[in-house]
């Protein structure tokens, strides 16, 4: 029947909102269909659902209407999250970090293209549902930061949801490895002299000593030193005129 005082009022909601109620009149010129629009609440997954209660309306006549049937709809629209994590923020030569990718969601299309990363590269990707793995090597010869990002709307959730961009992943790199410049006082030593030699390196160590310098043709002594400055006093062999050297192998001390 066509009814008498029906509108939004009378018409219960929950999960989102009934708005544009319009009696359709191009439609059903009886005056008895009504349409609205339903929007689902933001960031939710309550299930809709839609009635009439009894008595809210009336026919032409005044009697009161009888209870709708419940119309139900599921909802999904909370956007999945992805959150990164490293097993090392802190790389130097020869560190790969083992990321993990941890979405609030299974997603079907979260990819390797969808993770962008500035001071390396990423590979070994895998992973399916909410869990996913990669390593991450840093590019060589670099003190450069390294970051792992993954945008918002790269990948979808099962209901097609977009995904909120994931909080940057930051790992410091220094895989620049440290050198060392050996000087000396005295190029030409004969009986009596020693050689004042000083030992330069690019970044400051806490565990570069005497024992990393290899020496021939004489005795070192007196090495003292700290951060990047270091120096030490070489005495040649007595009735000797084999050629002296210093050195300091690689690997024996590090920044």
């Amino acid at each position: 029947e066509v009814p008498s005082g029906f509108d939004a009022g009378d018409i219960t909601v929950t999960g989102g909102l009934i708005s544009g109620l319009t009696q359709d009149l191009a439609g059903d010129p009886s005056g008895k269909t009504y349409t609205a629009t339903f929007t689902a609440s933001d960031n939710s997954t309550t299930p809709v659902s839609i009635s009439v209660g009894a008595n809210t309306f009336t026919d032409p006549v005044g009697n009161d209407n009888t209870a709708s049937n419940t119309d139900t709809a599921t909802v999904d629209t909370v956007n999945p999250t992805v959150v990164v994590g490293t097993d090392d923020n802190a790389l130097k030569i020869g560190d790969v970090a083992h990321l993990t990718f941890t979405l609030s969601e299974a997603s079907t299309n979260f990819g390797s293209g969808d993770v962008a990363v500035t001071g390396g590269t990423l590979s070994n990707f895998a992973g399916s549902g909410t869990s996913y793995t990669a390593d991450f090597t840093p590019t060589p010869g670099s003190t450069t930061t390294a970051t792992i990002n993954v945008a918002g709307g790269t990948f979808t959730d099962a209901a097609g949801n977009n995904n909120t961009a994931a909080t940057q992943l930051s790992m410091t790199v220094d895989t620049v490895a440290p050198t060392v410049v050996v000087g000396t006082d005295d190029n030409a030593l004969k009986i009596g002299d020693v050689a004042h030699l000083t030992f330069t390196l690019s970044e400051a160590s806490t565990n570069f000593g005497s024992g990393d310098v290899a020496v021939t043709g004489g005795t070192l002594s007196n090495f003292a030193g700290s951060g990047t400055s270091y120096t030490a006093d070489f005495t040649p062999t007595p009735g000797s005129t084999t050629t002296a050297t210093i050195n300091v192998a690689g690997g024996t001390f590090t920044d």
